[in-house]
């Protein structure tokens, strides 16, 4: 079963998580009629949950949690805006994309929560680095993936 993890080591779980999210927006894109744009943004979820995790898996688990945070922040921003409470995320959202909303902020939520029993033992300045740089490219995908107009 995916989500069955209790034994599972963090980094597998937050791999679980990624692949959860990005089934997620598969599925939007199929409701929505924008596949294609969906496969873009998927891209960097599935390249880190398909790359081996090693046993520590800091450097791995640090770019999976940036990743669950971003679609979590995006997942929080449609939110806002359907409650009409801030307009940084706009749009018009079915009954479908909606409850898809809802199960990538509980997927994302287990994710970090499940994480963070892990220890790093890395630089700590050195995964804030590569944290920085996960949300960063996974932003880079969502603005092409709407860049080129798909």
């Amino acid at each position: 079963m995916l989500f069955s993890t209790t034994d599972a080591p963090v980094p597998k779980v937050a791999s679980h998580c990624l692949v959860g999210i990005s089934i997620s927006l598969l599925l939007v894109g199929l409701v929505s009629g924008t596949f294609v744009r969906h496969i873009i943004q998927i891209i960097p979820m599935i390249i880190v949950a398909l790359v081996p995790f090693r046993k520590k898996g800091d450097y791995q688990l640090t770019i999976a949690l940036s990743m669950l945070s971003f679609w979590l922040l995006i997942m929080v921003l449609i939110w806002l805006f359907l409650l009409g409470i801030a307009k940084i995320v706009t749009g018009h959202y079915s009954v479908s994309e909606i409850i898809l909303t809802i199960i990538m902020a509980l997927i994302s939520s287990y994710g970090l929560f499940k994480s963070s029993r892990h220890k790093f033992q890395r630089n700590k300045y050195l995964l804030a680095l590569i944290f920085i740089a996960g949300f960063g490219i996974q932003y880079a995908f969502l603005v092409l993936s709407y860049r080129l107009r798909l």
